[in-house]
């Protein structure tokens, strides 16, 4: 079985160029998935627009677990597919959990109360998020991919779009 990476093998990891960087891992269960979102916690700090793509059931909710548990998140960390919106309280500001799946059309952040670009120490993840690609040219996006659903493989890829904020 494949683990999550390590917040180190993130940290020291440097991008093709400073203004696209691409990462990609295998993650074979659950607690993998946290691990990356944990790790990609660390590496891509606040303020920060995060765009997780992948079909359903992929593991995007599991995902942002392990990123907003790394950033102190302390209250559970649901889908916010029927809230549309989750607000928790994070170190260093707000972090905005969405969910677009279900929205057609897809309104602009500012209709949800979301701030994007994101300020302030403020973090914008974003599941399903392809519709507000033009609202955060600087962001990361995440794919996740299965590879085998019957085990529970999946690919992580990670790609970071313009300069970092």
């Amino acid at each position: 079985m494949i683990e999550g990476p390590a917040e180190s093998d993130l940290t020291t990891l440097a991008p093709a160029s400073r203004a696209l960087g691409t990462w990609q891992w295998e993650a074979n269960d659950a607690a993998a998935l946290r691990g990356v979102g944990a790790a990609l916690a660390a590496r891509f700090p606040a303020p920060r627009a995060v765009l997780l793509t992948g079909p359903l059931g992929a593991g995007k909710t599991t995902l942002a677990q392990g990123w907003l548990g790394a950033l102190g998140v302390a209250d559970p960390v649901k889908s916010p597919t029927f809230d549309l919106v989750h607000r928790h309280a994070a170190q260093g500001g707000t972090a905005y959990h969405v969910d677009l799946y279900r929205l057609s059309p897809v309104p602009p952040p500012e209709e949800l109360d979301v701030p994007l670009p994101p300020a302030d120490g403020s973090l914008v993840l974003v599941e399903w998020g392809e519709p507000w690609r033009r609202y955060a040219p600087q962001r990361v996006e995440v794919a996740i991919a299965f590879l085998s659903p019957a085990e529970g493989r999946r690919v992580v890829r990670v790609r970071q779009e313009g300069s970092a904020p």
